[in-house]
C-alpha cells in the first residue's frame, strides 16, 4: 500500500527510505549479465543480486540495496561489458531514487525547517553520478536546475543543468517547456531573455512562440512581437481561449490598436458564446480607451443576449468594476451567483467590488463565507485585514495580526502587517520595538531596516532615517537597494541636492537603467533643473514609450515651466493627451496636466472642463496618506482658479 511520505520530522530518514516508488525509471541499464564466469570473477555474483533486486524493488530502500549491492560488485572485481553493465545499473537506479527525491522535496520544500535541504543533496548526489553515465536525461536535469533554485541553491548550477535539459529534450516537449521558461525567467536582461527565447520558437511550440511575444512586448519590438503573435495564431486557429489571453495580453501592454484589430477580427468567428466574450473584451478595450459609454453599451447588449450564463455575468462584473460602476457591477456577480451559487471565484470578485464601493460591511459577511470555502484560511483572514485596514480600523487590526501572530509565529506576513496596523495607529514606538526585536534576531535582513526607515520617516525624523542608513552604507557602500531608499528619503526630507549627489554614483553605473532614470528626472524637475529634466524624461519615454508617468512629467514642464524657451505647447497636448490615453482618462494628476496643456494653447474651456474632472477623480483617491491628499487637492484648486481667469498656469519652484 502506497504510503506518504513526511520528510520534515524526526523520522526523516526512515520514511524516505521505505517509501514506495512513483518515479518511472528513464536510464538504460543494458543487457542482464551473463552467469558464464562467476567462478573467474567474485563480483558476478553481487551483480546478478543487484539485478534480481532492482527487477523486485518496490522502495526507495529497495533501490539503495541495488545501488549497495552495485558498489560492492565493482568493488569485488568486474571488468568489460560487466563492469559497464553494472555502471549502467547503478546510475539508472541513481536516476530513479534521485527523481523520487526530487519529487518529493519540490513537492514541499518547508522554508522553516531544514530537514528537506540533507535531502536535496542526496537528490542532486544521486543525480549528478546518474547524468555522468547517463547523459541524455532531460527530466535529471530539470530536476538538478529546480533544486538549485530553491532557497541556497547554486543558480550557476541551475543555469547550467536547464542549458543541458534544453538540448537533451528535443524529443521531450514538456520537459523542453519548463526549461525554456525556466532559463529565460532567470534571465534578468531581456536582450538576452529574447535570444533565449528566439533560439526556441523554430520548433514551433505555442507556449514558447507566447512567451517570446511577451517579451519582445516588454523590449517595446511590438512589430516583431505582433508577428510573432501572428504566427501562433495561425498555427492554433481553432483556440479561443489563446485568442482572448493573447487580447488580454496586448492590452496589458497598451497595445490597443492591435488588440482592436484582433477583437474585430475574433467577434466574427467561433460559437455565440466565443463571440460574446469577445464582446466584453471589446467593452474591456473600450474603457481603456475612455469611451465608457460605448463599453456600458457594448455591455448592455451582451447581457440581454445571454441571460443565464455565468461567464458572461462574471466578465461584465470584471468590466463595470474597471469602468467605477459598481452598482451594475455587484448586479452582475449577484446574478452570476444565483446562476452558480457559492462559487468561491464569483464571491472573490463580490467582495472585490464591494470592497471598491467602500461597503465594507457588506465585504466583511462575504469573507467569513469565503473562509469557509477554502482550505487556506489564511487567504481569508488577509482579506478581513485588508477590509480593517480601510475601513481605518487600526485596534481590530492590531488584533488580528496579533492573533495570526500566535498561530504562525514562523510567517512573518502577519509580523509585517502588525506592525503596519500599529503605525495606522499611531503607536510608532510599540512598532519600532517589534522591528527592533527583529533586527536582533535577523540582523542581515535588510527588510526590517527598511521597516524601521519607513516608521522614521511617518514620524518625519528624516534625519534619524537618513542616520540609519549611512551608517550601514559606510560597512556596505556597494548595496543598490538601500542606497535607493536612501535617495528617496532624502527626497522626502526636501533635500534633493544632496539626494542627486548620492544619486550620481549609481547612474554612472548603469546609465540606461530606467528606475534611475526616473528618478533623476524627479529630482531634475523637483531642482527647477528644467533642460536637465527636459532630456532625461526624453529618454526615458524613447526607451519606454509607455511610460505615462515620465511622459505626464514631460508634458507638465512644456506646459507651465516659468521658462518661455522650455515651453512647448504643441508637445505639452500631445504628450498630456498621451498619457491621459494611457491611463484611461482616470488619473488626477494627469488630468491635471491635460488642463495645463489645453491652457497653454489657449483653449480655456477645455482646461477648465479637464481641471474639473482632475478634481473629481482626485476626491475618489483614497489611498493617499491624509496630508499627500489635502496637498494634492490645494493644487488643483489653485489650478483651477487660474483657469476661472482665463490664464494659463504656471509651476513656481520652491524657494
Amino acid at each position: 500500500m502506497k504510503q506518504t511520505i513526511l520528510f520534515f520530522s524526526a523520522a526523516v530518514c526512515a520514511a524516505v527510505f521505505s517509501c514506495p516508488l512513483f518515479a518511472q525509471e528513464t536510464g538504460q541499464s543494458g543487457d542482464p549479465p551473463s552467469a558464464a564466469g562467476t567462478k573467474d570473477n567474485p563480483g558476478m555474483g553481487l551483480l546478478e543480486q543487484a539485478t534480481e533486486a532492482k527487477v523486485q524493488a518496490s522502495t526507495v530502500m529497495d533501490l539503495s540495496q541495488v545501488i549497495v549491492l552495485c558498489q560492492r560488485a565493482k568493488k569485488a572485481g568486474l571488468d568489460g561489458e560487466n563492469l559497464k553493465y553494472c555502471q549502467q545499473l547503478q546510475a539508472s537506479t541513481q536516476l530513479q531514487r534521485g527523481l523520487v527525491f526530487s519529487q518529493q522535496v519540490l513537492t514541499n520544500p518547508n522554508p522553516r525547517t531544514g530537514e528537506w535541504k540533507s535531502i536535496r543533496e542526496k537528490a542532486l548526489a544521486d543525480l549528478d553520478e546518474a547524468v555522468a553515465v547517463i547523459s541524455d536525461q532531460p527530466a535529471a536535469y530539470l530536476r538538478i536546475a529546480q533544486l538549485n533554485l530553491l532557497p541556497d541553491g547554486d543558480k550557476k548550477r541551475a543555469k547550467d543543468a536547464l542549458g543541458k535539459a534544453v538540448q537533451a529534450a528535443k524529443n521531450d516537449t514538456d520537459v523542453q517547456i519548463q526549461a525554456v521558461r525556466l532559463l529565460a525567467s532567470l534571465e534578468t536582461d531581456l536582450e538576452e531573455r529574447e535570444k533565449i527565447l528566439a533560439a526556441e520558437v523554430k520548433n514551433g511550440n505555442p507556449q514558447i512562440l507566447l512567451l517570446h511575444a511577451v517579451t519582445l512586448l516588454e523590449l517595446k519590438r511590438t512589430d516583431a512581437a505582433l508577428e510573432t503573435l501572428q504566427k501562433l495564431l495561425e498555427k492554433e486557429s481553432d483556440n479561443a481561449e489563446l485568442r482572448e489571453r493573447i487580447v488580454s495580453m496586448l492590452m496589458e501592454a497598451r497595445e490597443f490598436k492591435a488588440a482592436e484589430t484582433l477583437i474585430n477580427q475574433f467577434t466574427e468567428k467561433g460559437t455565440d458564446e466565443q463571440k460574446s466574450s469577445m464582446r466584453i473584451q471589446k467593452a474591456l478595450l473600450l474603457s481603456h480607451l475612455g469611451k465608457e459609454e460605448e463599453a456600458g453599451k457594448l455591455l448592455a447588449e451582451v447581457l440581454e443576449k445571454n441571460p443565464d450564463r455565468v461567464e458572461v455575468f462574471a466578465g461584465c462584473s470584471d468590466v463595470y468594476l474597471l469602468l467605477e460602476n459598481y452598482d451594475q457591477a455587484l448586479q452582475c456577480v449577484n446574478r452570476a451567483l444565483e446562476l452558480r451559487p457559492a462559487f468561491p471565484l464569483l464571491m472573490l470578485q463580490k467582495f472585490k467590488v464591494l470592497v471598491a464601493a467602500e461597503k465594507y460591511s457588506e465585504a466583511i459577511p462575504v469573507i467569513k463565507e469565503l473562509k469557509t470555502m477554502s482550505a487556506d484560511e489564511n487567504a481569508g483572514t488577509l482579506l478581513e485585514y485588508q477590509v480593517l485596514t480601510a475601513m481605518k480600523n487600526y485596534d481590530a487590526a492590531v488584533e488580528l495580526a496579533k492573533k495570526m501572530r500566535e498561530k504562525e509565529p514562523e510567517d512573518q506576513r502577519w509580523l509585517s502587517l502588525h506592525i503596519a496596523a500599529l503605525a495606522g495607529q499611531k503607536k510608532f514606538t510599540q512598532a519600532m520595538e517589534l522591528v527592533e526585536e527583529q533586527r536582533k534576531a535577523e540582523p542581515n535582513a535588510l527588510n526590517w531596516l527598511i521597516v524601521k526607515v519607513q516608521l522614521l520617516g511617518e514620524q518625519k525624523k528624516w534625519d534619524d532615517a537618513v542616520q540609519e542608513l549611512e551608517t550601514y552604507l559606510k560597512a556596505n557602500p556597494d548595496a543598490k537597494e538601500i542606497n535607493l531608499v536612501l535617495i528617496g528619503t532624502l527626497f522626502d526630507k526636501k533635500d534633493y541636492a544632496a539626494a542627486k549627489e548620492r544619486l550620481k554614483p549609481l547612474l554612472a553605473k548603469e546609465p540606461k537603467d530606467l528606475a534611475l532614470l526616473r528618478l533623476d528626472s524627479q529630482l531634475s524637475i523637483a531642482t527647477a533643473s528644467h533642460a536637465e529634466a527636459v532630456k532625461v524624461l526624453t529618454d526615458i519615454i524613447k526607451a519606454d514609450p509607455k511610460d505615462s508617468t515620465s511622459m505626464n512629467n514631460l508634458a507638465w514642464i512644456y506646459a507651465t515651466c516659468p521658462v518661455d524657451s522650455v515651453r512647448n505647447a504643441k508637445l505639452a497636448l500631445e504628450l498630456a493627451l498621451k498619457a491621459s490615453e494611457l491611463t484611461r482618462y482616470r488619473k488626477a494628476f494627469i488630468l491635471s496636466t491635460l488642463a495645463a496643456a489645453y491652457a497653454e494653447n489657449g483653449d480655456f474651456e477645455k482646461a477648465k472642463e479637464w481641471s474639473k474632472k482632475s478634481i473629481d477623480f482626485a476626491k475618489k483617491e483614497k489611498e493617499k496618506p491624509e496630508e499627500a491628499q489635502k496637498e494634492l487637492m490645494d493644487n488643483l484648486q489653485k489650478e483651477w482658479n487660474v483657469y476661472q481667469q482665463n490664464k494659463p498656469y504656471r509651476e513656481i519652484p520652491e524657494k
